[in-house]
């Protein structure tokens, strides 16, 4: 049996409706394409804000479980810029981190308390960002 023309036409796909169809695809892939590219985007962020507080975290402990009490000055934990953290290890070397140390007197004019607050700064690509720590040591 034969088929007509006009059974061949129902049967298939009109030019103008494959057309459409394609250009649906295609937006979809494109807006598939902006979503994996901003997870990549945020894994980065994510990924860079991990190295900083443990950079940060690494620092309070060297603080808190290193010198004495009265060794812990800012001259003991100087500022690091960029490529100097960790020694100049070039993992952080887009890293900067500052330690600021503040002394609280108790009522006899003594120190008894100090507070230490290191900060880890950084560039990406939405410009200047930092993570901050800090800790209390007292006297004991």
């Amino acid at each position: 049996m034969r088929s007509t023309p006009q059974q061949n036409q129902q049967a298939g796909f009109t030019l103008v409706e494959t057309m459409v169809a394609m250009t649906m695809f295609a937006i979809g892939v494109l807006a598939l394409a902006q979503v994996q590219f901003a997870a990549s985007r945020n894994t980065m962020k994510a990924k860079l804000t991990t190295v900083a507080s443990g950079l940060a975290s690494d620092r309070i402990e060297q603080v808190v479980f290193g010198p004495a009490f009265g060794e812990i000055t800012q001259d003991n934990y100087p500022d690091e810029d960029y490529g100097e953290v960790e020694g100049g290890d070039e993992r952080y070397a887009r890293f900067a981190r500052t330690v600021a140390i503040e002394d609280s007197l108790d009522l006899a004019g003594r120190v008894a308390l100090k507070t230490v607050t290191v900060q880890v700064t950084w560039a990406d690509i939405n410009g200047q960002r930092n993570v901050e720590l800090s800790s209390r040591i007292a006297r004991f």
